[in-house]
């Protein structure tokens, strides 16, 4: 399975990469909002962990783009910010969940543990 990360924080990115690497996740990585827009247009994750608050384009756009796109609101999202102000955001996408940071390793295996129950995303 695919997963992005899109966070501009250099030790979360890492962070979240190795988590994902114990469930042998495909990383991809995106350090920006543009950045994660231009991933976006190539992978179709079934897992997207994303801060909202990012250089260029911030992250309550990148969840208006994964919701106009019929594939891409299939994946499961993870809200990662430090402010719960945007913890409203989550229902633009079905299987968004929002979590306060600091994210724990246990948080992100929850949504693994229910990525896996509903398998990779189909968009054929």
């Amino acid at each position: 399975m695919q997963a992005l990360i899109v966070e501009d924080d250099l030790p979360l990115q890492s962070f979240y990469h190795q988590v994902l690497q114990q469930y042998d996740f495909d990383v991809h990585i995106a350090v920006d909002g543009q950045q994660a827009i231009a991933k976006l247009h190539n992978i179709r994750p079934s897992l997207i962990i994303l801060d909202i608050r990012l250089p260029y384009v911030d992250g309550t756009h990148i969840l208006d783009y994964i919701a106009e796109d019929d594939c891409l609101r299939k994946a499961f999202v993870l809200i990662a910010s430090a402010s719960q102000e945007f913890e409203q955001e989550v229902s633009k996408v079905a299987n968004a969940t929002f979590l306060l940071k600091p994210v724990l390793p246990d948080q992100i295996h929850e949504i693994v543990q229910l990525l896996q129950e509903h398998g990779e995303i189909d968009c054929d």
